[in-house]
């Protein structure tokens, strides 16, 4: 490599060194992810590793119950994570940076600066690094349309499938229970959500 080169790659930026170099370090780095970390100086990072393929298992008898399977699946991904993370992890100890693992996806998430970007992207273990974007949520706003009922006038086939009826003929009524949920499924301004 000449001088000049040297003198180039001098002046470049660790994390556009990285992105530039991406398929020979092993790694592609977002350019959004990069562009974060340049303009504020760490951004959360989505750390990729290469084996996304769904674990083998063996082979389970006919009579196998499907819950030894799913277990036999968990433990699959928790292993596969535990050894292909291992140096990531490490490499992020080392510079006393939290992380946190995700062996579903086989990721980790930690909040990088140009030179960790760089270290992590010529890991030949990972695949690719993504940020890690905040999605805003809003609120449901109130029904104006007035077309909800202003009262429950049946059981919903759901609730009489459970024998939640029998649970009430019994007395409960399932006083000072909260339940929560997030979705776009719900009628937010229906009278069954209402408070008692």
């Amino acid at each position: 490599m000449s001088k000049s080169n040297i003198d180039i790659l001098g002046r470049l930026p660790l994390a556009a060194l990285a992105m530039a170099c991406g398929s020979a370090l092993g790694a592609q780095i977002n350019p959004d992810l990069a562009a974060a970390v340049h303009r504020d100086g760490s951004a959360q990072a989505l750390i990729v590793l290469s084996d996304q393929s769904t674990p083998m298992l063996a082979p389970f008898a006919a009579t196998a119950d499907y819950k030894q399977h799913r277990r036999a699946l968990v433990e699959a991904l928790q292993g596969r994570a535990e050894t292909q993370q291992a140096s990531v992890r490490a490499l992020l100890e080392s510079r006393g940076i939290a992380y946190r693992s995700y062996w579903i996806a086989n990721v980790v998430l930690a909040n990088v600066d140009s030179r960790t970007l760089a270290l992590i992207a010529a890991r030949h273990e990972v695949s690719r690094i993504e940020p890690n974007p905040i999605l805003p949520s809003h609120l449901p706003r109130p029904n104006t349309t007035g077309n909800a009922p202003a009262e429950v006038d049946s059981i919903a086939w759901g609730v009489t499938k459970i024998n939640a009826p029998e649970v009430w003929a019994a007395g409960d009524h399932g006083p000072n229970i909260v339940i929560a949920g997030e979705g776009k499924g719900y009628q937010w301004d229906h009278p069954a959500l209402k408070p008692l």
